[in-house]
Formats: structure tokens, C-alpha cells, sequence
């Protein structure tokens, strides 16, 4: 069963969500707007389940902009993304500050798409198996994860759906998603020696 991260949150299953209302109907909007919210960017809002997550949201993000590195760090975690996603997530937008050119390169070679329950994230390769067993107990239900990892040059992207607690087929999973990374390493590597 699939479902995105407003459905998840009234469900009750995410303990937060960020939206974009331009992208919800007046049901939805009507239904979020119960709950406690924040502003963030322009036209996109935080929904909260309690009053006390609004209230620890904005005493950790005091004086940082959406946006900002400490900003999305505390965003990723509201929204219940495994710690080790948030700290891959946050150490990538700091790279790519940096070095955009290169932090995209090295984010194609070991980037791969995590969905379960509503929750969806970027994680490292290195961390894929360890992020949706962290999913897995932390939300408990019944649903099918999908990892997706893309190819590079063809922007083709692979999806492998794996049962809850289906340790065999994550494993598997996994492993199919290195397959196609080290695809892309290779491709790299090759176009560098090749200049």
C-alpha cells in the first residue's frame, strides 16, 4: 500500500509533514489545517501532530532559514527520517556548497530513494539496509518499502519493492541497488580517463 507523507501524517503514522498547498485540494487543506502548522518557503507549510513538536521545531531552528543546513537537519528529523538519512542529506547540501560540480557527481554514485509508509528520503548506499530496518521499527506497519537507485548517463530509474520485514528481499534489494551505483561509478570513472 502506498501512500505519500500527508496521508501518512493523518493516520497518524508521521509525526510531521511539509507540504506544498499549491499541490493539495481544499479537502486535504481543510483536514491539514486542523492540526498545528508552521510556515516554511514560500507557498509550502510544516504540519505538526502536537502543539509541543510545533513548539521544539521552531526553538531548534530559531535565526535559520528554510533552507539553511541546521534548518533542514531539524526539518529531517521532525519529519522522521532515519538519523543517518538526515546526516547524509545535510552533509551533501554542505558539500555541494562547496563544490557543486563535484557533489553531484559523488551524489549519483551512491545515492539511492527510500519510501515506506509515506516517509520518503534520500540515503547512501552504505546505509540503505540499516535505514529501512530503522524505518521498519520505528513504524511498525505492514507496508511495502520501494528503493530506488538511477542509472547515469540514461536517467533510468530502478524501483525494488521489499514486504515489511522481509529481511531475504531488502538484502536483495540492496544489493541490486550497489549493482547499479557501481554502474554509475564506472561510468564515471571511465569518462575521467577519458579527458
Amino acid at each position: 500500500m502506498g501512500m505519500n507523507s500527508w496521508q501518512s501524517f493523518l493516520k497518524g503514522f508521521k509525526p510531521a509533514c511539509y507540504e506544498n498547498l499549491n499541490f493539495l485540494t481544499s479537502e486535504t487543506l481543510a483536514k491539514l489545517h486542523m492540526y498545528p502548522s508552521v510556515d516554511a518557503e514560500t507557498g509550502f507549510k510544516v504540519f505538526f501532530q502536537t502543539d509541543d513538536q510545533k513548539k521544539q521545531f521552531l526553538w531548534k531552528i530559531q535565526q535559520n532559514a528554510p533552507g539553511s543546513i541546521r534548518y533542514e537537519r531539524v526539518l529531517g528529523e521532525i519529519l522522521g527520517f532515519p538519523p543517518k538519512a538526515v546526516e547524509y542529506y545535510t552533509d551533501h547540501l554542505e558539500r555541494q556548497e562547496k563544490d557543486p560540480e563535484k557533489e553531484t557527481v559523488r551524489f549519483r554514485q551512491e545515492k539511492v530513494g527510500i519510501s515506506y509508509c509515506g516517509v520518503s528520503f534520500s540515503s547512501h548506499i552504505s546505509t540503505l539496509y540499516e535505514n529501512v530496518i530503522w524505518l521498519w521499527e520505528r513504524y511498525k506497519q505492514p507496508f511495502q518499502a520501494n528503493i530506488k537507485a538511477t542509472e547515469y548517463p540514461s536517467d533510468e530509474l530502478h524501483m525494488f519493492g521489499v514486504d515489511y520485514l522481509d529481511y531475504e528481499g531488502l538484502q536483495e534489494a540492496d544489493q541490486q541497488a550497489k549493482e547499479i551505483l557501481n554502474q554509475v561509478r564506472s561510468y564515471y570513472s571511465s569518462a575521467l580517463t577519458h579527458t
